[in-house]
């Protein structure tokens, strides 16, 4: 019996999302491996995933949802189904469930994805590529080990085994791995010429080198870094005082236009309505990952999860 079969089938709605910690060894490219199954009545409700940077791989074994990218006043949808990965996540994305799902995700931190896959990472600037499609052995053969697996604790442990450090850091580049982890310390509030001069190197090199290895530009990056941030503290539980209380220049605007230009791009509306659409869009899933980011899971801690 997999782990698919120890869901609560007897249920009549349930979502049970779960985030585990990887090994020591990993933790410099991978964030977190993480599992979501859904179960019941399909759902009326478009679950809000604001872009976060990162990169992943996503193992689905059950089921479809319908994925709408959000660029501004430009939508795109699309019905996914079967595994896939997505580069460097810089649009903002509406995802629908359609059946039951079951799921495992590898968020990777940027540029581990061109270590394992070889490719220039423009191709999967923020858009799903089927494993089918990649073609690549390794990826299919965990597909199968991952469905055979008993639990949670098993998917782990495999993850573990079969994402290699060596592999995740062959192709790295020195420049793009320190500018990454500064952007994201900085919470995208950094001036990027400032992190490329302390380099040594020229901005032209940076990019190059990003586009090739991480997929968009350091200064993009940057962008939806800061967004992410704001965005998530003018959504948090708290929201109706947060709202009150802090302005775009808390997280590094020049000013409300520029905020508010983002917002649209990343959303497709001003924040004024977007709020007000609330609940008919949540973002439960985005605010707990999040979360979680933020507050850097430790050894102690190798798993944390909800369900609804």
């Amino acid at each position: 019996m997999t782990w698919i079969s120890h869901f609560a089938k007897d249920a009549v709605s349930n979502l049970d999302f779960r985030v585990m910690l990887p090994c020591a060894s990993l933790r410099p490219y991978v964030r977190y491996y993480w599992i979501l199954k859904c179960h019941g009545t399909t759902l009326s409700t478009d679950e809000y995933l604001a872009p976060d940077g990162f990169e992943e791989l996503i193992f689905s074994y059950d089921g479809s949802f319908r994925r709408t990218e959000i660029q501004g006043p430009v939508t795109s949808r699309e019905v996914l189904m079967g595994s896939y990965v997505v580069g460097c996540k810089t649009v903002g994305v509406n995802c629908l469930r359609l059946t039951d799902l079951s799921m495992v995700g590898v968020k990777f931190w940027p540029n581990a994805l061109y270590s394992l896959l070889g490719i220039p990472m423009t191709e999967l600037r923020g858009r799903p590529m089927s494993l089918q499609e990649l073609g690549v052995p390794q990826l299919l053969e965990m597909e199968a080990r991952i469905y055979a697996a008993t639990g949670e604790r098993a998917i782990k442990l495999l993850l573990d085994e079969l994402l290699s450090p060596a592999e995740l850091s062959r192709r790295a580049n020195e420049l793009v791995s320190n500018s990454v982890a500064r952007i994201f310390e900085a919470r995208g509030d950094i001036a990027i010429d400032d992190i490329v001069k302390s380099e040594g190197r020229h901005y032209r090199t940076a990019e190059r080198a990003f586009l090739e290895r991480v997929g968009v530009s350091p200064k993009q990056l940057a962008k939806v870094i800061r967004f992410k941030h704001a965005y998530t503290t003018l959504n948090r539980g708290d929201a109706a005082r947060a709202r009150g209380a802090m302005g775009p220049l808390d997280f590094g605007y020049y000013d409300a236009s520029h905020f508010a230009k983002d917002f649209r791009q990343f959303t497709g509306t001003s924040p004024g309505k977007f709020f007000r659409a609330q609940p008919e869009v949540s973002s439960e899933i985005f605010n707990f990952c999040l979360d979680v980011d933020l507050n850097r899971l430790e050894s102690r801690e190798a798993e944390r999860g909800f369900a609804l």
